[in-house]
């Protein structure tokens, strides 16, 4: 999910603070995700929304 998730921000021009605050997490635990750790259910479904993709893309 890593690899996806830092090209779907790339794209949709966001970075890890703009995450963060949107999902209401600190900004370490959206570099974590970038990392490689793969966050909680109710965060993937709240990334998938801002990103407007499916939380299978990711």
């Amino acid at each position: 999910m890593s690899e996806t998730l830092r090209q779907a921000l790339a794209t949709a021009r966001l970075q890890a603070v703009d995450v963060a605050a949107a999902l209401g997490v600190d900004p370490k635990t959206v570099d974590r995700w970038l990392k490689g750790r793969t966050p909680y259910p109710r965060h993937r479904w709240a990334i998938a929304d801002l990103l407007k993709l499916d939380e299978g893309d990711l």
